[in-house]
């Protein structure tokens, strides 16, 4: 499900989801509308197969009132090594869930701040204990308008928590700032959450035999259970030529089915008979039951060996005509002939001379 939503202004904000297992786009984001600015903490309003983040402020920073923002004070001066030492930063902590890991290639800050906050800002996580700066440092220009700020880089699959830290430093120590005051969400984060459980496909049960006449579908079908986990979408059920399948007993037969969606898959049972076009010629029917999903390796599921019946027709529209006995038995015959039981639109042409006798 893809899910788009355009807010008052204009800005377009798109979400984009692959399944229960598998997410990317933002996976993590954060809206300050509403705050005082002076909290001492705030959490994510969205999180993909992720625990709900909470930011916080490090040390070396002082609370500070300004709506609609995650705001502080007392950040460094002259550089960002002055904000390391002086623990003045801004943190969050993703951490996925059981079964699950996240990437991350981007994230996207709002930051204000006031005419003597914030000078420049530079992000770094606890992979290598905050020891580098993730992305270049960012300038933030001397105004006081709503600034975005992007820190682009590459993290791959991490399995546990992982920390990043908003370092700053101001014109004066007075100064204020802190992300917030945007339209939408004021910290975005880009990425991937996926499944760690490969996806796996499962069976039960064994196919009995389907036989059946011709044109008509086997009365008695079939069945096994299939199952997955770790799923990224349904389970694809391809039968072999001459058979269908069905997720009920009586109905829905067709030349394919698609079994479950994404996530973990039920044990769920599959109905398999022969089609009414199964043809005498073409018995016996066998082979292989495909179940396939991307991402999963195929499993087989043999049918056993299925044999179609010569339908019988009946021949109508003559009759002998009434005579005296005249010492033989020959029978004269009025009408026309026809068939019934004719299926599957095959063309059937009846010849010759219809020849009948007397049983005296």
């Amino acid at each position: 499900m893809n899910r788009i939503r355009v807010n008052a202004l204009g800005v377009l904000t798109v979400f984009l989801f692959f399944g229960a297992n598998d997410l990317r786009g933002q996976i993590v984001t954060f809206d300050f509308a509403g705050l005082t600015g002076s909290e001492v903490s705030a959490t994510s309003n969205f999180n993909a197969n992720l625990n709900t983040s909470t930011i916080t402020r490090g040390a070396g920073l002082t609370t500070s009132a300004n709506a609609d923002r995650f705001n502080a004070t007392s950040w460094a001066a002259t550089s960002i090594a002055n904000a390391v030492t002086g623990n003045d930063y801004m943190e969050f902590t993703i951490t996925p869930n059981a079964n699950f890991q996240f990437s991350v290639s981007s994230i996207v800050m709002q930051i204000q701040r006031s005419g003597t906050g914030l000078t420049a800002v530079a992000l770094r996580n606890s992979l290598d204990g905050y020891t580098a700066n993730l992305d270049a440092q960012k300038a933030i220009v001397d105004n006081t308008s709503t600034q975005t700020i992007t820190f682009t880089f590459s993290q791959a699959n991490s399995t546990s928590a992982v920390t990043y830290r908003l370092y700053g430093y101001a014109e004066a120590g007075t100064g204020t700032g802190g992300p917030g005051d945007g339209t939408g969400n004021d910290i975005t984060v880009n990425g991937s959450v996926t499944s760690t459980i490969a996806a796996t496909i499962s069976t039960s049960g064994t196919l009995a035999s389907v036989d059946t006449t011709y044109g008509t579908a086997s009365v008695a079908p079939s069945s096994f259970n299939v199952s997955g986990v770790g799923m990224s979408e349904g389970i694809l059920v391809t039968p072999p030529a001459g058979y269908e399948v069905s997720l009920t007993s009586g109905s829905g037969y067709a030349a394919t089915i698609t079994v479950g969606a994404a996530g973990t898959i039920a044990s769920t049972p599959v109905f398999v008979r022969l089609t009414s076009t199964a043809t005498v010629a073409g018995s016996p029917y066998s082979g292989d039951i495909v179940l396939s999903s991307t991402g999963a390796t195929s499993v087989n599921v043999a049918t056993a060996a299925s044999s179609v019946t010569a339908k019988a027709l009946t021949i109508t529209g003559i009759a002998a005509n009434n005579k005296l006995f005249d010492g033989n038995t020959d029978a004269t015959l009025s009408g026309t002939a026809s068939l019934v039981g004719v299926v599957n639109g095959d063309v059937v042409t009846l010849g010759g001379t219809p020849v009948a006798t007397f049983s005296f």
